[in-house]
This record gives C-alpha cells, sequence and structure tokens, in this order.
C-alpha cells in the first residue's frame, strides 16, 4: 500500500474534490467531503462516513502503527521518515484487523455492519429514513400537515391531514362500513321499524313497533304501563273477578252473565244477536218481524228462507240441532258471550269430521252464519278468559259433527282463527265455541270477509320455476296439492322457531309484494289417511340455507304437528314460501318421505 503523509491526505482530497467537480451532471445531496453522512454508503466512492464527526473524509492512509503522525521532512515526496514501510496496522481494509482509524463505517469487512440507525434520535431522510420508515427518529406521518396517498392516508385513515370525510347520509345507498344502519340513516338503509326483526337495543317493543315486536296485548305479560288491565287485556292479566249480584255491572258481567245487576238483555233497547235476540225473541229490541218470512229471501231478521222442515222454522230461523242456537250473525259483525250462557248445551266433545277436535267436554255455543255473497272467509275467537276452541260445521243437517270442516285449538288463553275458507251465499255454516276440559269463559266472536280468493298460481312449485303469486292487492289463497310428486328443493338449517328441518317434498311459492302488507301463512295436513308433518319457512332466497336469507319459519305451530303458521309484517319486494315436511325418513337408505294431500292458505292484507 502506498504512503501517503498528511500532506498526501490533503492533496488526494483536493483531488477528489476536483473529480467531483469535473463530474457531469450535478449532486444535490450529500456525498462529498466533508459533508454529512449516516453510514459508509451515504458517501461518494473512495470517501468513508467518519463516526466522530458523521462527516464524509477521505481514509487517513498515513497513520503508522505507532499511534504516530508521518509527517514530511521537508525533502519533498518519498522522504517520509516517520513511518517504516510494512509496519501501517491504521487503516488497511480488508486484513482482517480492525485498525485505530477503520470503522464500520469505512471498513465493515474488518469491524463489522453498523447497527440500524433507527433509533437514533436522527432522521436521515429518505430513501435511508422518514415518516413510513423509522417513525421514532421521523416523527408520524399522519400528523405532518400532508395527506400522502402513496402512505395510504384519506380522511377516514388520517383525517387531521386529509381533513373529514363528507357525512355520507343520505346518498341512496346503505354502507355499513361507514357506520350507516337504519337507526343512523333510514332516508340510505330504510326504517328500522318495519323490517321484521325486533331489535330492543333501537328501542322497539310491543309498544313502539307492533309490526316487528307484536301486539302488547297477548304476550302473557300484564303491562300496568301500557294500560293493560283484566278488562282491557283479560289474556294477560287473567279474567276479572265477576261478582254477581252485588248491585253493580262491573267487568265481565253483562245483561246475560248477570241480569240481576245489569239487567234484562231483552228490553234495554239493544238488539243483542250475541245474547239471542231476534225479532221473534225481543220485538221490543229488534223492531217487530216484517212478516215476509216465505219470500224464498233472507230478509232483516231472518236467517233462512223458505222455511223448510228440520232446518228452518216458520219464523224462518235457522234449526240449529246444537241445542238452543244463541244467535246468527255475519261479516263484519262482533259478538260477545260465555260458551255457559244461555242456549250452551253439553253433548258434544268430540267432532268426527276433524279429526283431533277432540277433548271438548265443556259447554259449547252455537252461532249461525250467512253471508248474502260468495267470499272467503276468516272467523276470530279473541278475548279468551278460559281455555276456548273454535270449529266450524256446513251440514246439513245443522251442526252435525261430522260436517266439521275446519277447527283450531291453540290451547290455554290464546286466539284461535278457522279459515280462511269460502263461504257460499245464502249457506247457512255453523260456528262452535267450545270448552276444552270443561273449560267455561268469555270470547269475543267475529268474521273478517274477503272478495272471492283469485285463480291457482302458475309454475310447477320449483326453486327454477316456484307457484308466482301476484302481491299487487291485497287476497286471499286457499292452495290444495299433493305432494307425493313433489322434488326436495330445500332443506332448511332449524332455527329458534322450528324443531327440526324440512328434508321432505317441498312445494315453492314466490310472492311479489308491491306494497309493505301483513301477511298470514297457515300449512296443514290435508290428507285423511297418513300423517304429515308441515313444516313452513319465508327466505330471501329461495335455495339459501343460510341465517341471513331465512326470514321465519314454523314447525308445529301451538304444538300440533300437522299445521304450520306464520304471521308477518313484510316490506314491499319478493320473497320465497317454502311449504315443507320435516318427516323425511333416511335419505342415506334411499327410504322415501311421508307424503299425502295438503292446503296452503296465503291471506295479504
Amino acid at each position: 500500500m502506498h504512503r501517503l503523509g498528511w500532506v498526501g491526505a490533503a492533496r488526494a482530497a483536493a483531488l477528489t474534490a476536483a473529480i467531483v467537480a469535473a463530474a457531469p451532471g450535478c449532486r444535490c445531496a450529500g456525498g462529498g467531503v466533508g459533508e454529512n453522512c449516516r453510514v459508509n454508503s451515504d458517501c461518494d466512492p473512495g470517501l468513508y462516513c467518519v463516526p466522530t464527526t458523521l462527516t464524509c473524509e477521505p481514509p487517513p492512509t498515513g497513520a503508522d502503527s505507532g499511534g504516530g503522525v508521518a509527517t514530511d521532512s521537508g525533502g519533498g515526496p518519498g522522504t517520509d521518515s516517520g513511518v517504516v514501510p510494512g509496519t501501517d496496522a491504521g487503516f488497511d481494509c480488508g486484513n482482517g484487523v480492525c485498525g485505530a482509524a477503520e470503522t464500520c463505517a469505512s471498513c465493515p469487512a474488518d469491524c463489522g455492519d453498523c447497527p440500524d440507525p433507527c433509533g437514533d434520535g436522527l432522521c436521515a431522510g429518505a430513501p435511508t429514513e422518514d415518516c413510513q420508515s423509522c417513525a421514532v427518529d421521523c416523527g408520524s406521518c399522519c400528523g405532518n400537515g400532508a395527506c400522502q396517498d402513496g402512505l395510504g392516508e384519506n380522511c377516514t385513515t388520517c383525517a387531521v391531514d386529509c381533513g373529514a370525510c363528507p357525512d355520507p347520509c343520505p346518498n341512496g345507498t346503505c354502507q355499513p362500513t361507514l357506520g350507516e344502519t337504519c337507526s343512523t340513516c333510514p332516508a340510505d338503509c330504510g326504517a328500522c321499524c318495519g323490517n321484521g326483526a325486533c331489535e330492543p337495543g333501537l328501542g322497539e317493543s310491543c309498544s313502539t313497533c307492533a309490526g316487528d315486536c307484536g301486539t302488547c296485548c297477548g304476550n302473557a305479560v300484564c303491562d300496568a304501563a301500557l294500560g293493560e288491565t283484566c278488562s282491557t287485556c283479560p289474556g294477560d292479566c287473567s279474567a276479572c273477578p265477576v261478582s254477581c249480584p252485588n248491585g253493580a255491572c262491573g267487568a265481565g258481567e253483562t245483561c246475560a252473565t248477570c241480569p240481576a245487576d245489569c239487567g234484562a238483555c231483552c228490553g234495554n233497547g239493544l238488539c243483542q244477536s250475541s245474547f239471542g235476540e231476534t225479532c221473534a225473541t225481543c220485538p221490543g229490541d229488534c223492531g217487530p218481524c216484517m212478516g215476509s218470512c216465505g219470500n224464498g229471501m233472507v230478509d232483516p231478521g231472518e236467517s233462512c228462507d223458505p222455511p223448510a222442515p228440520g232446518t228452518c222454522d216458520s219464523s224462518c230461523q235457522i234449526i240449529s240441532a246444537c241445542g238452543a242456537d244463541v244467535g246468527t250473525f255475519t261479516c263484519g259483525d262482533v259478538v260477545m258471550g260465555t260458551n255457559s250462557m244461555v242456549g250452551s248445551t253439553s253433548v258434544t266433545s268430540s267432532y268426527s269430521g276433524c279429526p283431533g277436535f277432540i277433548g271438548e267436554s265443556g259447554p259449547e255455543v252455537a252461532y249461525t252464519f250467512v253471508t248474502p255473497v260468495d267470499q272467503t272467509v276468516t272467523f276470530n275467537l279473541t278475548g279468551l278468559s278460559a281455555d276456548l276452541d273454535l270449529g266450524l260445521l256446513t251440514g246439513p243437517p245443522p251442526c252435525d259433527p261430522s260436517t266439521c270442516i275446519d277447527f283450531s285449538y291453540s290451547g290455554g288463553l290464546t286466539a284461535e282463527n278457522v279459515g280462511p275458507v269460502t263461504a257460499l251465499a245464502g249457506q247457512p255454516y255453523y260456528v262452535i265455541v267450545e270448552g276444552f276440559g270443561g273449560s267455561m269463559g268469555s270470547f269475543t266472536l267475529s268474521a273478517s270477509c274477503a272478495a272471492p280468493p283469485p285463480p291457482p298460481p302458475s309454475g310447477t312449485g320449483t326453486c327454477a320455476d316456484p307457484f308466482v303469486l301476484d302481491g299487487s292487492a291485497s287476497f286471499t289463497l286457499i292452495d290444495d296439492r299433493n305432494t307425493c310428486t313433489a322434488g326436495n328443493d330445500s332443506s332448511a338449517p332449524a332455527l329458534s322457531d322450528c324443531t327440526g328441518a324440512g328434508n321432505g317434498g317441498d312445494l315453492v311459492y314466490r310472492l311479489d309484494l308491491a306494497f309493505a302488507a301483513s301477511v298470514t301463512l297457515d300449512f296443514w295436513d290435508n290428507d285423511g289417511t297418513v300423517p304429515i308433518d308441515t313444516v313452513l319457512y319465508v327466505r330471501s332466497a329461495c335455495s339459501s340455507t343460510t341465517a341471513a336469507s331465512q326470514l321465519a319459519c314454523n314447525d308445529d305451530t301451538g304444538g300440533q304437528p300437522r299445521h304450520a303458521h306464520l304471521d308477518l309484517m313484510l316490506a314491499a319486494g319478493t320473497y320465497y314460501i317454502i311449504a315443507d315436511e320435516s318427516d323425511y325418513v333416511d335419505a342415506g337408505t334411499g327410504a322415501s318421505w311421508t307424503c299425502g294431500n295438503v292446503e296452503l292458505t296465503v291471506s295479504v292484507f
């Protein structure tokens, strides 16, 4: 190695500076003699970073092994007398010894690599250190006043540099990732109340959102804060105590149940058909009969015409075989009474026409129902103070148990509903209020009527080609079908209100609702030879089995394995109704499910 004294080092530095100055182009930052550096690679070729000054300098090639300085004796080049050739150990990079003048920056081959400068409190600047690669020295990028898109900064990740994001509500799109929900942005996400889900966390309850959470009266909780009492909601608060006679006509007492307190029904100025008053039995309240019995028309005060032996008496009143008929009513009427009122009997406990309508050992009362036009009718029994059931008979003869066509026995104080059924004009029907297991109590009976049902739906009943139901207007459809040729389009998972999956043959209906509507679904085993365990599913996607697409399901309503029932509030849109069976035996063995005749009733209003 050629040895130079400090004068030689100065000449080398000057030569290096001259080379840099003569090089084409412009160096804009660092690298030259005396310029700042952090590591050796920051300096120009031939220079190294002095760790004590952090500046780029030429290597001290003239330091001798004794640590002294080789000075020029003045005799010119080659006269250095302070250095013995071959004894320099101060800067000899590559000899395996880290000499006194060598550092990790000037000679990593002998002294090893320098430690990572990140963390020493000095920001070297790009490309060595910046806010992204060494935030501990250079500070955080977010907060430096510059919105740096290349570093992923935007209004969401760094609002302090990029500014707050504009409020996305409303923009016509529900964006959950930006915190939009039905409660924070109903304009984009829709209202919470009415989406079919009861969400207490959003303040929904039976009092604030009955459509999603159900009505308060009937939820088995007597809530005084909502005004529920034994008189306003006996189903939740139980029947009010009746004390007859006590000189006052109190809750639960009527002219029929307690004439001593409330007075006789006939003569109170009200024609009360629910208490058996007619023009024939109480002309003072109902007025005289019109004397038109036999004219072939059912006039006011008449329940049939013309008179016929065994069915219609000479006063044009239907002769009931259920004991004394307590009254006649029609569409829109609401009647109240008890199953032990005057005119009740206790002779029938089972109805052979309706398998399962048994155990009715309490008193029964019979009402005659007649409609002037063909209509779809639903009979409702509400306001129960005891376990009462509801049945519908056709005759003839009147009130023959073998002519029972439908019944409802939900149990306890739960309301009963029969229908919808298609009632023919002028045809008498017999509505029976029965006491299960000897029960006696009060009730309210009404009939809801609608226009004749629409024609049968088109389609083949599969997911690919469902039965299509037009929901552009209110309707009631009663659809009778056989499931023995139905495929198994859907096997849905069991949810909280279903006891098991429907793995049998199914019928698929598509309901296209043009408006928000109340939808009631009833699915019955309509086969008298084999038991069919019915299951109902309502989904937003036909073949999906995920909980997200499944809106509702029901199996064994009221403990009845052959009856599935759903009451829903649905927004406008498309829905799939899957009428399924849950008594599939074993697909692995090739066994087939039980199949037969079923009936689905769909009411939209």
